[in-house]
């Protein structure tokens, strides 16, 4: 038996290049399924048709024009995407570290406050929520293409610029900021300027899944990307409310052959046109309406019942997905026996993990840098993020009691001794005075009263002449006790 020669396509149709785990096997794979369901016929629970007709593959990170647009007008998105970086920033940083003393911390966090540095940080971050990715600019005299040199900071010019990932061209051709290592050799591009990658500070949110990574060259997704759809229910609702505002009140008249009328004659329409105005613009001036004895009038209301449910269940869904209490989100304050603490406990959680630890690494590059530029040399420090709860008055009354009980508990223990305990106290601020030991009161009045102490400068006059023979006269800023032992010592002599 004689076999049919195959053809060129099919013979090499076998060849194509098998690629697994591809973004298309996945939507072959829920087709397929779907399909399968179809012919089954089992229920809607059971496969993937609900699913699939409520998932978009168009991802709104790519739209940079939309997200854009959303940021400059809705105060939702404004708010989710600023909110979360400005409580976390809210209250500053506590740097700890045994090289550095008191005053260059302070020297140290008053410079990047001067120099606007907090802001830009924040703004930053926020184009990382907004869009997926941004950057920190390190800017110097150097030039841009070429490494950074550390050792050329001190008391040379320093300064950021913050961008976004659309401003900003990845490197190498690709574009992508996996596959291209960012090595020694890595540069972007701003605006035509080539910079070299050690200059650039990264800003990126959670990393997506492997191929949303490769669709959005290494960035990471925006935090619109989750939140569109329960937003697209708040404005469609929002809608419905504003369109049924317009046709609250619906003025209905009935005329009598109207529609004989309006076939037969042409110039009809005209004539019913200019009477229902007339009649509209006399009700609105006079509260009457004007009609033909067989004309016939009514209003139509509309009712509002369960709009207010709905737009409260929408708030819900969009708290329920950006992490924000809707207190918190919206401004509404808690009702019932609900007092809100519960939610924003859960809130400061996501703060924490969510900005507050992707946010403290370009934190600590932009410290090294300052301390760099400040002394020419780095030191060891740790950061660490005030707590977000705030107290009131009586409960911080409260706390500074039982710390300043707990210490003299220990005092009369013998566990402290009176120097550890007073710096205890003072270290807690639970007193607005400086507590300080009688001995050293005591050498601090020695040192003011000493001899080459020129305020302290004490002269006598005992010329007979004068009626004031005798008489001591103390110069500005003496002190009794110095005066004192001043005249024990003449008497003694």
């Amino acid at each position: 038996m004689k076999s049919t020669p195959k053809s060129k396509r099919s013979r090499n149709r076998g060849k194509q290049p098998v690629r697994a785990n591809a973004l298309e096997d996945f939507v072959n794979s829920m087709q397929a399924s779907h399909n399968l369901d179809a012919i089954m016929g089992s229920s809607q629970l059971s496969n993937y048709g609900t699913i699939t007709r409520n998932v978009s593959y168009d991802l709104v990170t790519l739209n940079e024009p939309l997200l854009t647009g959303l940021y400059a007008s809705s105060g939702i998105v404004r708010a989710v995407v600023n909110r979360p970086i400005q409580d976390a920033l809210s209250k500053g940083i506590e740097l700890e570290s045994e090289d550095l003393s008191p005053e260059q911390i302070s020297e140290l966090l008053d410079h990047m406050e001067k120099e606007n540095q907090w802001e830009l940080i924040r703004r930053t971050w926020a184009w990382a929520r907004l869009y997926g990715g941004g950057a920190l600019i390190i800017n110097t005299n150097q030039d841009p293409s070429t490494p950074l040199n550390l050792q050329s900071l001190h008391n040379s010019p320093l300064t950021f610029y913050d961008v976004d990932r659309w401003q900003l061209n990845a490197p190498t051709t690709s574009g992508h900021l996996e596959t291209d290592t960012l090595d020694s050799e890595g540069f972007f591009h701003l605006h035509g300027v080539k910079i070299h990658s050690s200059r650039v500070l990264l800003a990126k949110g959670e990393s997506p899944p492997y191929h949303l990574r490769k669709m959005l060259r290494g960035w990471s997704l925006s935090e619109c990307e989750h939140i569109y759809t329960a937003l697209n229910q708040y404005l469609k609702t929002k809608e419905v409310t504003f369109e049924l505002l317009d046709e609250a009140k619906i003025d209905v008249f009935k005329l009598k052959d109207l529609a004989n009328n309006l076939r037969d004659d042409v110039t009809t329409s005209q004539n019913v046109e200019l009477q229902l105005r007339l009649t509209t613009q006399l009700k609105s001036f006079q509260n009457a309406i004007v009609m033909d004895l067989e004309d016939q009038y009514e209003s139509k209301s509309q009712t509002f019942s369960g709009l207010a449910e709905i737009m409260q269940e929408n708030r819900y869904e969009i708290a329920s997905v950006t992490g924000i209490p809707i207190t918190h989100l919206f401004g509404i304050p808690a009702a019932g026996f609900n007092s809100g603490e519960s939610d924003l406990e859960s809130y400061n959680q996501v703060v924490e993990s969510g900005v507050r630890e992707r946010i403290k690494p370009i934190i600590r590059q932009v410290i090294e840098l300052n301390m760099l530029h400040l002394w020419g040399e780095k030191q060891e420090f740790s950061i660490k993020f005030p707590s977000l709860r705030s107290v009131s008055s009586t409960e911080e009354q409260e706390i500074k009691t039982s710390k300043s009980t707990r210490a003299l508990d220990f005092f009369k223990e013998g566990v402290l001794s009176k120097e550890e305990c007073r710096e205890i106290v003072q270290a807690d601020n639970i007193f607005p005075v400086t507590l300080e030991d009688k001995q050293d009161k005591q050498d601090k009045q020695d040192k003011q009263d000493s001899p080459d102490s020129e305020k302290a400068a004490v002269d006598i006059k005992g010329d007979n002449d004068n009626k004031d023979s005798g008489k001591i006269i103390v110069k500005q800023n003496s002190t009794p006790t110095g005066l004192s032992r001043f005249i024990k010592g003449i008497r003694k002599n």
